[in-house]
């Protein structure tokens, strides 16, 4: 017989109540950021968290800033692996080895691939990676992403 888990999940539900941008319901589980200062839209240049519902264009977004949350993956991934979104929203391994600054906003809690959606940490707001600049040394590379 095999041993049974209880799983107790808890994530903070972005509270300023933003809508939906754009008909995002084919987006749950992607990333997303503000479009304007009430409404989300998939990211396009960096995310603030996970889209947990599907909205039509004006509903309410429930978009999840930190804990775990599921994700929509554009690629491979391994548990730990720190996940950067493209800009359809999905998430992908951010590399040091990029040639562009990559912002974080989760961490592969399971392994997946392109199209799966898996459990992952979501870090609340947005961090930085390293990446491979061509300039020699690691100071050089260190890309800091600015608060929003």
């Amino acid at each position: 017989m095999g041993t049974s888990y209880t799983t107790h999940v808890s994530a903070v539900i972005d509270p300023t109540r933003k809508t939906a941008a754009a008909d995002l319901s084919a987006k749950q589980y992607h990333a997303v950021s503000p479009a304007t200062a009430t409404t989300v839209d998939t990211s396009t240049s960096f995310a603030y968290g996970l889209l947990a519902n599907a909205p039509e264009s004006g509903e309410p977004a429930s978009v999840v800033l930190f804990g775990c949350a599921k994700a929509k993956l554009g690629g491979t991934v391994k548990p730990g692996d720190l996940l950067t979104p493209t800009t359809g929203g999905e998430l992908i391994v951010a590399l040091p080895s990029d040639t562009a600054a990559r912002e974080v906003v989760a961490m592969a809690c399971e392994a997946g691939v392109d199209h799966d959606i898996i459990w992952v940490f979501v870090g609340g707001g947005r961090s930085h990676i390293l990446v491979d600049d061509g300039g020699g040394d690691e100071t050089d590379a260190v890309a800091y992403a600015t608060a929003y």
